[in-house]
């Protein structure tokens, strides 16, 4: 049975725009995932779609192309969102009245992996401050180089 790799919004910038400061680290995880390709299963939250396909990514003809190529692989799946949803919006107007300030798309991402019917052995993200509490508690890997 593959692995489960989730993958934020972070790796698909850093991946496709040779600007980005975390290019190079999204190449070397990328890279990684390619030679170990049966061996992985990388599975993309819907909210990180919505959040990446914005509209200066989908108008970079060379971005999308390369996005296109990688997300039909037999290897990536899309994780549907319907269920984290009402919980991550709910903890999104709880912030108000906390110190720590994260996206919806980051709150989803939460929801998701504190599901624990969800396999998740490890998340690509370059944010790993968000999601450091959740790796040690149910046990996966976060993969930022």
């Amino acid at each position: 049975m593959a692995r489960t790799v989730i993958v934020d919004t972070g790796f698909w910038f850093g991946l496709l725009n040779k600007n980005d400061p975390y290019h190079d680290q999204a190449r070397r995880l990328d890279e990684f995932l390619v030679s170990h390709e049966p061996e992985y299963e990388v599975a993309v939250p819907w909210p990180c779609l919505y959040e990446t396909l914005n509209t200066r990514f989908v108008k970079n003809k060379g971005w999308l192309e390369a996005f296109e190529k990688k997300i039909t692989g037999p290897n990536f799946v899309r994780i549907v969102d319907d269920k984290y949803r009402e919980q991550a919006w709910n903890n999104l107007l709880l912030q108000v009245f906390k110190p720590r300030e994260l996206s919806l798309t980051d709150l989803v991402i939460r929801e998701i992996l504190q599901d624990a019917s969800v396999r998740v052995y490890a998340l690509i993200t370059f944010n790993e401050r968000d999601f450091a509490d959740l790796g040690a508690s149910r046990g996966f890997e976060i993969w930022s180089s």
